[in-house]
């Protein structure tokens, strides 16, 4: 299993910097996989170490992330100090709500996958079907961008001790619940980024395929 979450980090960097191999196996499908792989791991931990205390649960998940996440962020936030000295002036022109997206996601981890559905139109902050229509986009005021990723994973961890008590039939009425949502709004067009792999309700689905498998 560790051989194989290497090989879908190496497909998430390739797909980043646009090398042929992400043509057969693209960045997309490698982090949706993660989510299926982590469902797998967190329905383990739960089962067995942490089978009695979601405390303790919360309390490894979060020594495990925030670490190295503050070191990488307080590395980015010191080079786009010296390299864009820009990039506070941008935060603070956003209004006040848009202000407060930035640097309570950048800060906590909570709240990255959301700013990837908000943007800023006629001066207010709003939940926007495409981030590309803001100005400027918020996703490029995150310290750590890819980190929106870990905003998904943080909404299943705070979930997955009350989600994975229940019967399996609930899980999969879940999963299937999730999937349709999935079918509707790309019915209606929002099926591409960030729709397509962003979405927690839409990815709340692989995290139980993955739970469910252990």
């Amino acid at each position: 299993m560790g051989i194989i979450r290497l090989l879908l980090a190496l497909v998430v960097v390739l797909g980043h910097l646009g090398y042929p191999l992400t043509k057969t196996a693209g960045g997309v499908a490698a982090v949706q996989a993660f989510f299926m792989i982590s469902g797998f791991y967190i329905a383990m931990a739960l089962g067995t170490s942490y089978s009695d205390s979601k405390g303790r649960f919360w309390l490894n998940r979060a020594l495990r992330l925030y670490p190295v996440y503050l070191f990488v962020a307080a590395a980015a936030i010191s080079f786009r100090g010296l390299t864009e000295p820009t990039y506070f002036e941008e935060i603070l022109s956003l209004p006040s709500a848009g202000q407060l997206l930035i640097w309570l996601s950048n800060l906590s981890l909570f709240g990255q996958d959301w700013v990837m559905f908000s943007g800023v139109v006629n001066g207010h902050l709003a939940v926007v079907s495409d981030f590309r229509i803001s100005e400027p986009q918020l996703w490029t005021l995150l310290l750590v961008p890819p980190a929106w990723s870990l905003g998904i994973e943080l909404t299943f961890y705070l979930l997955a001790p009350f989600l994975l008590r229940l019967h399996t039939r609930y899980l999969v009425a879940i999963i299937v619940g999730s999937l349709i949502l999935r079918a509707t709004l790309a019915l209606y067009g929002l099926h591409r980024d960030p729709w397509s792999y962003r979405f927690f309700p839409n990815e709340v689905a692989l995290f139980l395929i993955g739970s469910i498998a252990f």
